[in-house]
């Protein structure tokens, strides 16, 4: 629970805060709350430290405003912490608690890749990421990876080169964790 925001959470949102490896993997089906809950994690360490940057990375643009982007933005409203004044939506950065934090897509914005450095970052759906691009963030991220996906693929090189890892913190998901879910989301999914 962050010391200064009195949030709502589900237990994703603690094993991601309690999580102390560099990486984290969230598997998890739809709507379980992954990413939420990484993002809720992101913005109540932003209120614990000044000077982080935060990187939330997809493979396309319209992909990440679609999904992370979205639920980012959505949690800054729901919790009234959201201003326009810093909202850099050309650069498509937001300025939080003296924090920064950046959003970009691999394809669309490889130099980001490759020349800039962060402490922490979200591969929102990580599994659509190649490993070359992988290997270039994680040279240049200092503190934590997390990363998101739904299970759709049984190769994949984050089962191989992360997951194994002794610093690496695996947690699995589904609806269920999501204790926030509408019942007629819960519905149509047990259909």
């Amino acid at each position: 629970m962050s010391k200064v925001l009195n949030i709502e959470a589900s237990e994703l949102y603690e094993k991601t805060r309690n999580a102390k490896t560099r990486f984290i993997v969230h598997e998890g089906g739809a709507r379980s709350s992954k990413t939420y809950s990484i993002l809720l994690y992101f913005i109540t360490d932003a209120y614990e430290r000044k000077g982080v940057e935060y990187d939330i990375v997809r493979e396309t643009m319209p992909a990440l405003r679609a999904s992370a982007m979205k639920d980012f933005f959505a949690i800054l409203n729901n919790y009234g912490i959201y201003r326009e004044s810093d909202h850099n939506k050309t650069e498509n950065t937001y300025r939080l608690h003296g924090n920064t934090f950046n959003f970009y897509s691999v394809k669309e914005d490889p130099q980001k890749i490759r020349g800039r450095k962060r402490h922490k970052v979200l591969l929102n759906e990580a599994n659509e990421i190649a490993y070359d691009v992988f290997k270039q963030i994680n040279m240049r991220t200092t503190e934590q990876i997390i990363m998101d996906y739904n299970p759709s693929e049984e190769e994949h090189w984050i089962y191989d080169k992360i997951i194994p890892r002794k610093d690496c913190t695996f947690i699995h998901s589904t609806y269920l964790d999501n204790p926030f879910i509408e019942s007629s989301i819960v519905e149509a999914i047990e259909s």
